[in-house]
């Protein structure tokens, strides 16, 4: 790669930390059951102290996902000096989306007495977050607002810390508690009603929700029935769901899972990878644009590259969504292609689409579709060029285009010889199309976060953003197609 582009990227690392806070506060939104005394939510060995004949018959969970509102700012406790919010007044949200999270336990007493005990629910939002590292006067991060009812009256919370158990030099974790009587022979019925904001991820695609069943496990027995739906802001497809667990039915806006006898351990936990609600948005803009105007190429052009942004991301493919988008946005960038002879822009898009299909051990005959976009991207509008060639750098795992040609046109004396050479940046950002996506970048970084810092920050990010490109958060759950 350039050899200025390494130095760039290693002083503008701590930026794309810094704009990830700004977006989402980067706090996994794990939530619990309750449980029968503190269990850390998302894998801890702590467990309760003593056994418990109480059952928990059925468990059943809404959540209910809506965008966010400058109000919700509440509904998770930080440290907002810490990040110096006070002075952001362009950026008054904090969060991209909320869930509103209603859960039912129905409970069992299988004794001949009264059992009074006190029941543990989970206040911490995530085990531990960039923040706790990059941030020592960072809290962490917890609900605020829970709503519990005991057979449906309301009752009082007790909130205490416990000792986290990643460490001692890791903050204390916060527990509330609260008194229920099970009666002899009966059930009890147990509400918990809270909000929780997105995990917006790094991608700049997608956020996620996650849900910890395991703190269930204390109870006598499996869970008998666990029930557990997700209401969208938008349809409930393939085009909005990146990743989710097995089994969900997909019914209007709503994604349904039933569980029966479960013994829930951390393999369990719930998590879902959804689009953020602005990239639907401009999907469906999008294509409403194109299907009303089949004949404007430039319709179709734009079409293709909110396809490519949805695959590709800031950092990296996306093996959900771009599974999914990757041959409706072929299918656009052949289409503006033929409404638009000469223009190189639907050549570079067919490209991408082309190129985010590669392994690294591709062989020529699955390079060359790529290889002859690129020719044509070449010829047409060489502008466009090195942003390719990055992208094959990042895609294929190697540290320079025209070496890695040289490397394998010495193994293979018949290879195709490669496009005119690479490009290079122009000093000033080109005047590009809106519909062309920035240049990819590497972010992969920690950088303290105070005031003076988030000064400069501010002042470069604008021009700085096109760089950061390569990173997601990953989490392993099971693609929706």
């Amino acid at each position: 790669m350039s050899s200025w582009r390494p130095m760039l990227v290693t002083q503008l690392a701590g930026v794309l930390v810094l704009c990830s806070v700004l977006l989402s506060l980067n706090a996994p939104t794990a939530r619990a059951d309750v449980g029968v005394q503190p269990i850390l939510p998302g894998g801890s060995s702590i467990r309760p102290g003593d056994a418990t004949p109480i059952q928990m018959v059925s468990e059943e969970v809404t959540m209910s996902i809506r965008a966010a509102t400058e109000a919700d700012n509440g509904i998770v406790a930080l440290n907002p000096d810490a990040y110096g919010f006070q002075y952001f007044e362009w950026a008054p949200l904090w969060f991209t989306a909320v869930a509103e999270v209603h859960a039912d336990f129905q409970m069992s007493n299988p004794t001949g007495d009264d059992l009074t005990m006190d029941v543990w629910f989970p206040l911490a939002s995530a085990l531990e977050s960039i923040e706790w590292e990059l941030n020592p006067d960072e809290v962490v991060p917890r609900i605020q607002g829970l709503h519990v009812e005991v057979d449906d009256a309301p009752v009082p919370l007790t909130v205490s810390e416990w000792p986290n158990p990643k460490g001692e030099d890791r903050p204390p974790l916060p527990w509330a508690s609260f008194p229920v009587t099970f009666p002899a022979a009966a059930r009890a019925h147990i509400q918990v009603d809270y909000s929780v904001p997105a995990e917006r991820t790094l991608d700049d695609v997608g956020m996620r929700f996650y849900y910890v069943f395991q703190t269930g496990a204390g109870w006598a027995g499996p869970i008998g029935k666990a029930k557990f739906v997700v209401r969208l802001p938008y349809p409930a497809s393939p085009d909005t769901i990146g990743e989710m667990p097995e089994g969900g039915q997909l019914v209007g806006q709503e994604v349904t899972w039933i569980w029966e006898d479960l013994e829930p351990g951390p393999a369990d936990d719930f998590a879902i990878w959804l689009l953020l609600p602005e990239r639907w948005e401009a999907l469906t803009q999008a294509r409403a644009t194109a299907n009303a105007d089949p004949e404007n190429g430039e319709a179709w052009l734009a079409l293709a590259s909110t396809y490519h942004r949805l695959i590709l991301g800031k950092y990296r493919v996306l093996p959900g969504f771009g599974e999914t988008f990757r041959p409706l946005g072929t299918q656009a960038a052949t289409q503006a292609i033929a409404l638009l002879p000469g223009d190189g822009r639907p050549h570079y898009e067919l490209a991408m689409f082309y190129l985010s299909a590669l392994a690294e051990d591709s062989s020529e005959a699955e390079l060359k579709p790529f290889l002859d976009e690129l020719q044509l991207v070449e010829e047409l509008d060489p502008s466009y060029a090195g942003d390719l060639h990055d992208w094959f750098e990042f895609i294929m795992g190697i540290d320079s285009w025209s070496g890695y040609w040289a490397a394998r046109t010495a193994t293979a004396p018949n290879t195709q010889t490669p496009p005119a050479s690479r490009t290079p940046f122009p000093t000033s950002q080109p005047q590009l199309s809106p519909t062309a996506p920035q240049a990819p970048g590497t972010a992969d970084s920690a950088n303290s976060w105070r005031l003076p810092v988030l000064a400069v920050v501010a002042s470069i990010t604008v021009g700085a953003a096109f760089l950061l490109r390569r990173r997601r958060a990953t989490h392993t759950k099971t693609h929706v197609g």
